[in-house]
């Protein structure tokens, strides 16, 4: 086990270095700046973000920054200013730069509207079943699995409840904090933080994408060139290379309060009939027919195309 361990350090390694390489050079030869699309990738953390900023990150026309320690767009999780996102977006030579922006969700119609830009940003938005998400969070927390969750529940209020509607938050007050277990909480936190796509009224947007998780693992290639097309990078298969469905890191009976669970339940079945009925519209994104078309990505020169 520690020689797969070993490999597979190993072939990580490998595999983002030859990427690397293919980044540099495509950045070599081609400059978009100031005209680089920003796309914010969204949802609740242990939900499949990573994994489709990894994907992204394998297209040598992106541009990535997620919330690591040397990230020159996030500070302790949070992203930096507006100057500093502003600066990085301009100065970018790729067709989109990438951002995994968790914490600051709720200001996602700011980031792709209000930062001043040439190029409007767009964001996807990716969800996955609640008591999957639950037992992630288990297997990767096990100290703190509720942590925020059991945290709101007492009245504590910040970046964790911004952007919320008040009749989101009304189902705090029939919680008993007290005797909430972790996994209620997680639970809790996955209901809060997946209502910002209704309560920020992200839905109709043109320019934000919606994708299942539970779905997109099943058969990431489709869904995976539909959000390249959004995000305007050339798909290719390698992107979705590794992408299955896989066990929960841990087996464990949850339990969940009630009134949790229902709401749960019931944002979760909203979500996926939202999604539903973007596949049978053959669009992943909002809107109506109409007003789903969204401005084309820049050129490699960073001319801006002709009108589609």
């Amino acid at each position: 086990m520690r020689r797969e361990g070993a490999l597979t350090v190993v072939r990580d390694d490998l595999r983002r270095g030859r990427v690397g390489l293919r980044r540099a050079a495509w950045r070599a030869i081609h400059d978009c700046s100031p005209n680089a699309t920003p796309i914010y990738i969204l949802g609740v953390q242990r939900s499949g973000t990573n994994m489709l900023l990894g994907a992204f990150a394998k297209a040598p026309e992106t541009e990535i920054h997620n919330e690591s320690m040397n990230s020159r767009a996030f500070s302790v999780w949070t992203l930096r200013g507006d100057d500093v996102v502003r600066s990085l977006i301009e100065s970018s030579r790729h067709r989109c730069i990438i951002f995994k922006p968790l914490v600051d969700i709720y200001r996602v119609v700011h980031l792709m509207e209000g930062l001043g830009v040439p190029s409007s940003g767009r964001a996807i938005w990716i969800y996955r079943d609640f008591a999957d998400r639950v037992r992630s969070v288990y297997g990767n927390w096990p100290d703190s699995p509720g942590e925020y969750g059991l945290r709101i529940a007492t009245g504590y209020r910040n970046w964790e409840t911004a952007g919320l509607t008040e009749e989101t938050l009304s189902i705090i007050d029939r919680l008993d904090a007290e005797t909430m277990t972790p996994a209620s909480g997680a639970a809790l936190f996955w209901y809060l933080r997946n209502s910002l796509f209704f309560d920020l009224q992200l839905a109709p947007r043109p320019d934000v994408a919606l994708i299942s998780y539970d779905t997109f693992i099943v058969d990431p290639a489709p869904l995976m060139a539909q959000l390249c097309d959004f995000a305007g990078v050339r798909f290719r298969s390698e992107m979705v290379s590794g992408i299955a469905r896989r066990p929960p890191p841990v087996s464990i009976e949850i339990e969940i309060d009630p009134v949790i669970a229902d709401a749960c339940d019931v944002l979760r079945r909203r979500l996926d009939d939202e999604f539903a009925r973007r596949l049978e519209a053959g669009s992943l994104v909002g809107g109506t027919a109409e007003h789903r078309r969204v401005p084309s990505p820049p050129t490699a020169s960073g001319a801006a195309p002709a009108p589609r």
